[in-house]
């Protein structure tokens, strides 16, 4: 909602505003998920370009995108994918951050937290601190989320 008061308050009503808007934001997701791809694929620049043009140019993003009201998923995934590179980088209360407005975007922002895990279980451990300690941290967070409406 607060990105619908944003586009409101820079172009009122005009539809072009809401839609560039979400255009960007797809980009975004699109590098974003290039940058992951090049961890998850052990740094190979094709695999990862491959990958992200193919998220970029997929039909089944094209609702998402071109519809206004798909925002929520495009901030969503935005947020999950920034949350994973907090995390990766060691910056937990910053995962965290983003992993509960991702949830507040929309319910598959769930998925931050887990897949957090998953990088740490893919990757290797993202910090000095043990593994037990950071996904005990990452599970009562995830508690947390499950009981937000």
């Amino acid at each position: 909602m607060l990105s619908f008061r944003l586009n409101f308050a820079l172009n009122g009503l005009a539809p072009w505003g809401y839609h560039a808007l979400n255009v960007l934001l797809h980009a975004l997701a699109t590098a974003l998920l290039h940058r992951a791809a090049l961890a998850f694929g052990g740094g190979d620049r094709h695999l990862a370009c491959i990958a992200s043009c193919l998220f970029a140019a997929h039909p089944a993003n094209a609702e998402a995108v071109a519809s206004v009201v798909g925002r929520a998923e495009l901030l969503s995934l935005v947020l999950v994918l920034l949350a994973l590179a907090a995390y990766r980088s060691g910056h937990g209360v910053r995962c965290v951050a983003l992993a509960y407005s991702a949830h507040l975007c929309k319910e598959t922002g769930l998925l931050a937290l887990p897949l957090c895990v998953i990088s740490d279980v893919a990757l290797g451990d993202a910090s000095a601190q043990p593994r037990p300690a950071r996904w005990g941290v990452l599970a009562g967070t995830q508690g947390s989320l499950l009981l937000i409406p």
